[in-house]
């Protein structure tokens, strides 16, 4: 007829045909529920969820992948490396806090901003499990909410008057003491745990000072860190009243 071929199709083709169409719709659920579980968000929230309970140290791809019930290699569709991967968990630990820190209040000087925003970035590493080493590694420019706290801590300094580098030297100083310091208070054992291992303390006939001081010394970790904080703000505020105006 016209050249038009006339194709029958048996019951069995059109009942084979229905079965493949549900297959591929099973299907098409089935990759849909695993995309949704593959998207970065929700990686990077398996990933962090994985640091809690196993720690920098053991966190794996693998950990991840068993997390998200998925196969290990899938998770590299949306990040490289595992370098990638913590360089989305320090953003993620920062972001979830970024409506905590905001501009200088009314009235509010530098120094006192300042150490706000030092005890927000240590709030928000002390959030996660070996936070403050995820944060140590991690690649600036991949880290928008630091960025943006950076560049709000470097405008509060020019206005107090610091020259760009003096701002900068400030802001490096500040940040880098609250790292170390949290890396430092996340490593050290839980409450209690110094008294029990005898051991490990200075021997008093060998150390008599350092035993005595240990036997004084104040062992809570954010009163160290306020005592450590506080007078390096002091020392920002003799710096800048000796420094040369213009």
């Amino acid at each position: 007829m016209n050249g038009v071929k006339i194709v029958k199709v048996t019951d069995d083709e059109r009942a084979f045909r229905r079965w493949g169409n549900r297959r591929s719709s099973h299907a098409a659920r089935h990759l849909e529920r695993h995309l949704r579980r593959l998207q970065p968000e929700a990686v990077v929230r398996a990933a962090l969820e994985v640091l809690d309970r196993a720690g920098l140290d053991d966190l794996s791809v693998r950990l991840i992948a068993e997390r998200l019930g998925v196969r290990g290699p899938a998770l590299y569709w949306h990040f490289r490396n595992k370098r990638a991967l913590l360089d989305e968990m320090a953003e993620a630990m920062l972001a979830d806090r970024a409506t905590e820190l905001g501009s200088p209040a009314e009235g509010e000087l530098w120094w006192e901003w300042l150490a706000r925003s030092a005890r927000w970035l240590r709030r928000a590493l002390l959030a996660h499990r070996d936070g403050a080493r995820v944060f140590a590694g991690a690649t600036l420019p991949s880290m928008p909410t630091f960025l943006w706290v950076m560049d709000l801590t470097i405008g509060v300094l020019r206005r107090a008057g610091f020259s760009w580098n003096e701002a900068l030297r400030a802001l490096a100083v500040v940040y880098v003491y609250v790292v170390g310091a949290t890396i430092e208070e996340q490593a050290m054992p839980p409450p209690g745990a110094v008294e029990t291992l005898g051991g490990t303390l200075p021997d008093r006939e060998r150390y008599p000072s350092l035993a005595a001081g240990f036997a004084h010394f104040d062992r809570d970790p954010g009163a160290l860190f306020e005592h450590g904080l506080r007078l390096l703000l002091l020392g920002l505020r003799a710096d800048r009243r000796e420094a040369p105006t213009s």
